[in-house]
């Protein structure tokens, strides 16, 4: 999790005030929703046991908070020693199985307490970092050290090919994943940063000749569901407890036509396919975040044979008077924030503003003025979710205060309801990381 500095603090109130949040910095404003979490957690615990993989929908209108939920599950996952990427169908097509195989190559956060050696390439994510936890994984166990000195050392440069190689053959990964991660162990064997950075260049499906390591074929659709599931087999092989894959605001699916949708539809199904115990993907969770539509709809889920099956169970067995907080579908719509909750989530942004303008917050916006924006927000009727609403109007509310002083902002909350809900209205399409 990204630490609140005053940097930190002051893009988290700006995207507030826009009405969406940064997935890495959602803990500072985190309300409720703990019973969700601790399922999580348990989910977490047993697939770290067995091994096995599992698939778990999460269901909320949108500004239910359903992207700051799976925010929340990434901090909650990379601090268990767990990789987690991250894809939203906003900006990668769900039908096509190489996108989403590369966004997930360039986003995936490894967990900060994971060991590098101090030449390979600088990558803050993705799988050039992932690389470099692999190549640091078995230079550490021949040489112990994260200095050069190692490669000039009788015999570690052997032990380390022979190392990499042996876990590579114990994976079972595709041919071109054991060419590309041979090719940049020897690069960096060789401190050779032209080759480590082509190699990833490669991995996360850019254009890049890679010919000269024995590879001949690009990363297309065909390979795409291999190199996924070698992504989890590569974070094994550096010591990383499991994979976390996120995939949001999956109704938009229902924006496009039927083969579009079917093709989409049959994308997840593979990735639910990918989780079973013969040749899929080891020690890892998959959440799916979605609007009810998606589970509703005939052209949702029920559209696709394979997923209308695999929904049908949890969905009959639900029991209308209580919350199974691990079940397949998290239902976020039965969970909502409670009055205090809501109070609670406009002090904390009060708190992120103090860390951004270094002021007396509470001085100019009291508990009482927090007390009247909810009560403000909970009595109003409005065309975007109350949640997104609370807290684009408190951000803004505070801002104003601090940048006008002496002001009565209390006299200001009709205007700035009014405002917030127009411009969190007219940005409906683009307001995507808070619900």
């Amino acid at each position: 999790m990204l630490p609140l500095d005053q940097t930190s603090a002051r893009e988290l109130i700006d995207h507030l005030k826009a009405g969406t949040t940064p997935l890495d910095l959602v803990r500072h404003i985190n309300v409720g929703n703990e019973r969700w979490y601790d399922g999580c957690n348990q989910y977490f615990d047993q697939v770290e046991r067995s091994g096995d993989s599992r698939v778990r929908f999460v269901r909320g209108f949108v500004g239910d908070g359903k992207t700051h939920f799976l925010g929340m599950l990434r901090i909650l996952a990379n601090e268990r020693q767990w990789a987690v990427g991250y894809v939203s169908a906003e900006n990668t097509p769900f039908s096509r199985y190489d996108l989403i195989y590369a966004r997930l190559a360039k986003n995936l956060v490894l967990p900060d307490a994971i060991p590098l050696v101090s030449w390979t390439p600088t990558y803050s994510r993705g799988i050039g970092r992932l690389l470099a936890a692999f190549f640091a994984q078995h230079y550490l166990k021949a040489y112990r050290k994260p200095d050069t000195g190692g490669l000039y050392v009788p015999g570690i440069y052997n032990e380390v090919q022979e190392k990499a190689e042996n876990t590579l053959r114990r994976l079972a990964v595709h041919d071109s994943l054991i060419k590309a991660v041979r090719a940049y162990t020897i690069g960096a064997l060789n401190e050779d940063t032209t080759v480590m950075q082509n190699i990833v260049s490669w991995l996360e499906g850019e254009p890049a000749d890679v010919s000269a390591h024995g590879i001949r074929r690009k990363i297309d659709e065909s390979v795409a569901r291999d190199f996924l599931r070698g992504l989890s087999l590569l974070a094994q092989g550096a010591g990383i407890k499991g994979v976390l894959v996120l995939l949001d605001e999956a109704e938009r699916i229902l924006k496009n036509v039927r083969p579009i949708r079917q093709k989409s539809y049959g994308v997840i199904r593979d990735l639910l396919d990918n989780t079973d115990d013969q040749g899929g993907m080891p020690t890892s969770m998959f959440y799916i975040a979605a609007t009810p539509d998606m589970f509703t709809k005939s052209e949702g889920f029920a559209e696709y044979e394979g997923l209308r099956s695999r929904l049908a169970a949890s969905q009959r067995f639900s029991l209308p008077n209580f919350v199974d907080w691990r079940g397949v579908v998290l239902d976020l719509t039965r969970t909502p924030l409670s009055r205090e909750d809501m109070l609670q989530l406009a002090r904390k942004i009060r708190e992120v503003h103090i860390v951004a303008e270094a002021w007396d917050a509470a001085a100019a916006v009291s508990d009482s003025l927090l007390e009247a924006i909810v009560e403000g927000i909970e009595s109003g009727i409005f065309q975007v979710s109350k949640l997104r609403m609370l807290a684009s109007s408190t951000a803004t509310v505070i801002d104003i205060a601090q940048q006008n002083p002496g002001t009565d902002v209390a006299s200001l909350l009709s205007e700035v309801f009014v405002d917030v809900a127009q411009t969190l209205s007219a940005t409906a399409q683009l307001a995507t990381k808070w619900d």
